[in-house]
């Protein structure tokens, strides 16, 4: 089984996932360990720091970075009083390109036979898409896991992203939201935990997995 047969065999893709998430799991969970044990360690063993000493280090840390486009100053372009309107302008196209993400098979690529349960509550049809570089829920699908989960809570995107969708179109997504995912196989259950998504407005009822999540779990076909 190879990366570059998954981006174009569904059931190879699927299994990969499967594959990938496990031993993903496991080295997380085996890192934990470790770390706890040198943490413990390092605690008895490090030398006492003075107050004093600890102001002077929090001082010579850096500032924080550097907001506006135009005079690098600690404020958003738009309160920059140093600005001219054609380069607050220019700035926001700017940041707007940035902002615009590439999703490829919304709509048009499913992934049939397989599905997910989100939050434990709503079980779903997931579709995981090389294409995508974002993770995207349907805003129909959100409300329905809202009824169903009470803690479940949008974000606001300020500015909203620009998502490119198939066939060139684009469209604003102002919203997204933090869930769990959970997989099940024959092999056993794949957890994904804390998955961004963006809230695309429409009734999709399908799970969109992009680029980043995947290489999370160890699958990036580009780098084969």
């Amino acid at each position: 089984m190879t990366h570059r047969e998954a981006k174009t065999n569904d059931v190879i893709l699927y299994d990969l996932i499967v594959e990938r998430a496990g031993i993903h799991v496991k080295d997380k969970v085996k890192r934990s360990q470790n770390d706890g044990t040198r943490q413990g360690e390092k605690a008895r063993d490090a030398p006492k720091v003075s107050e004093k000493t600890a102001v002077k280090e929090r001082a010579s840390r850096p500032p924080p970075r550097d907001d506006c486009f135009v005079c690098k100053g600690l404020h958003r372009v738009a309160e920059c009083t140093t600005a001219t309107t054609e380069q607050k302008e220019e700035a926001r196209r700017a940041w707007a390109a940035r902002r615009t993400v590439r999703l490829k098979h919304i709509g048009t690529s499913r992934v049939s036979g397989h599905t997910a349960t989100i939050n434990g509550v709503l079980e779903v049809p997931f579709c995981a898409d090389f294409g995508a570089d974002s993770n995207v829920l349907s805003r129909s699908m959100v409300k329905e896991l809202c009824a169903q989960d009470s803690s479940v809570v949008m974000a606001e995107l300020k500015p909203p992203t620009v998502v490119k969708v198939a066939g060139g179109a684009t469209l604003e997504c102002r919203n997204s939201v933090e869930i769990d995912v959970r997989i099940s196989t024959a092999a056993g259950t794949v957890l994904l935990t804390r998955v961004s998504c963006l809230v695309l407005d429409g009734d999709e009822d399908e799970l969109l997995l992009g680029r980043s999540t995947l290489k999370d779990i160890g699958i990036d076909v580009d780098s084969c």
